[in-house]
C-alpha cells in the first residue's frame, strides 16, 4: 500500500518560542498529519526565495510581509520592494508555489506608509491562492479595500492561550504581590505604542474621582517622546500606575488575577490576542465595537463601545464583584470553540 505524501507548508517570518501567536499558529498546524510544517530561513532579503529553493512547499505561509519590503529609510525600502514584488512572482509564477497570507489587519498599525504599503499589499493579494482573516466581520473592508473574489478570503478564528502561559495564583495572592487591597483594579497590558490609545485611556480616567479605584499600565513604552506624554497625562494621579518595562510570561498571572477588567482602548483594530488573553485568564473586556472584537466578546456586549469608554469604566465600578467573574467566566469558555488545529484543514481543501 503506497502512502501518501504530507503537504509541505513553509511559515514565514521565521516562528520564534517569543511570539506565542507564531509558536502555536505553527504547532496547531503540526497537529495534522496530512501536513508536513517547517520554518522557513530568518533572512529579510532573501528568506523566501531561499525557503522556496531549498524546502520546494506546497505552500508558503506568510504573517507579517511588511518586514520584507518597509525599511525605516526610504531609499532602502525603494530597493527592497522590487526585490519582494519579484521573489513572489518567482515562487508562484515559475516554482508554482501556492501562497497564502494571514492579515492580521488592513494596514500596519504603527506604519505611516499608507499608500506603500496598500501599493504592495494589492500586488501581493493578487498573488495568493487565498487570504485568512480572523472573522467574517473583516471580509466585506478587505472586499471594498482590494476589490477581490470573496471566495478568495477565508475567516479562520485564532486559538486561545489558556496552558501557554502559567495561571495557578489566586486573585488574593496576586493582590497581595501587587500591592492591592480592595480595589477596583484595571489594567492595560502589552506593548505601549502611539495607536493603542493609552494617553486617551489615562485622560478619560483620570475623570474617575475615586479614591477606591486604581488603574494599571503594564508594557514597554517603545517611544520615549510618548513616555514623555504618558507621564505628561499621568501628572502624578496616584490612582495610575504605569509599570513601564517588558511582563515576564511568568508575571502574566499576577497582573492579569489581580485585575476586576482588562481595558483595550484600541484606536483601530482588526483583531486582538490581547484580547483573546485576557478571555484566557477569565477577565471582562472593556474594548471598541471593532473588527474580531464584537464576535469574540459576544457573551458581554455591555463592555464595548463605540466613542467613549469612560461609561464603561463606570458599568464595571456599579458592577459587583460576583457577577465580573461570572461574565469573565463566559469570555473563558467562548474561547473552547476555536482551536489551533482548525487552520491545518483549510490547506487540505
Amino acid at each position: 500500500m503506497k502512502l501518501s505524501k504530507k503537504l509541505k507548508i513553509v511559515c514565514l517570518p521565521p516562528v520564534s518560542n517569543k511570539n506565542p501567536y507564531q509558536y502555536l499558529m505553527m504547532e496547531g498546524l503540526k497537529k495534522n498529519k496530512k501536513l508536513h510544517v517547517i520554518t522557513g530561513f530568518s533572512s529579510r532579503y532573501i528568506g523566501i526565495i531561499l525557503s522556496a529553493i531549498i524546502f520546494r512547499p506546497n505552500y508558503i505561509h506568510f504573517d507579517w510581509i511588511n518586514k520584507y519590503y518597509l525599511k525605516k529609510n526610504a531609499f532602502i525600502s525603494s530597493i527592497y520592494i522590487p526585490w519582494f514584488f519579484f521573489q513572489i512572482f518567482f515562487i508562484t509564477k515559475i516554482m508554482k508555489i501556492n501562497v497564502v497570507w494571514t492579515m492580521h489587519n488592513l494596514l500596519p498599525h504603527d506604519s505611516k506608509q499608507i499608500k506603500i504599503n496598500k501599493y504592495v499589499q494589492r500586488f501581493f493579494i493578487n498573488k495568493c491562492k487565498w487570504i485568512r482573516v480572523f472573522s467574517h466581520l473583516t471580509i466585506p473592508k478587505v472586499l471594498e479595500e482590494y476589490k477581490i473574489k470573496n471566495e478568495k478570503i477565508l475567516a479562520i478564528p485564532e486559538g486561545s492561550y489558556v496552558g501557554y502561559y502559567p495561571n495557578n495564583i489566586s486573585e488574593f495572592e496576586a493582590r497581595k504581590k501587587m500591592g492591592l487591597e480592595k480595589e477596583k483594579t484595571f489594567l492595560y497590558l502589552g506593548t505601549i505604542k502611539p495607536y493603542k490609545g493609552i494617553t486617551n485611556l489615562i485622560k478619560n480616567f483620570s475623570k474617575i474621582r475615586k479614591d477606591n479605584v486604581k488603574l494599571i499600565i503594564a508594557g514597554k513604552v517603545t517611544n520615549s517622546d510618548y513616555l514623555y506624554k504618558i507621564n505628561k497625562c499621568i501628572n502624578n494621579n496616584s490612582n495610575i500606575i504605569l509599570i513601564n518595562r517588558f511582563i515576564k510570561t511568568d508575571e502574566l498571572q499576577v497582573f492579569f488575577n489581580s485585575a476586576d477588567a482588562v481595558i483595550l482602548p484600541f484606536n483601530n483594530i482588526e483583531n486582538s490576542g490581547s484580547a483573546i488573553l485576557a478571555m484566557g485568564f477569565a477577565k471582562v473586556i472593556i474594548c471598541p465595537n471593532l473588527g474580531v472584537l464584537p464576535n469574540r466578546l459576544k457573551k458581554q456586549t455591555e463592555f464595548l463601545y463605540e466613542n467613549d469608554f469612560i461609561m464603561k469604566i463606570k458599568k464595571v465600578l456599579d458592577t459587583d464583584k460576583i457577577k465580573l467573574s461570572k461574565i469573565g467566566k463566559m469570555n473563558l469558555n467562548e474561547l473552547k470553540k476555536y482551536k489551533w488545529s482548525d487552520f491545518g484543514n483549510y490547506f487540505l481543501n
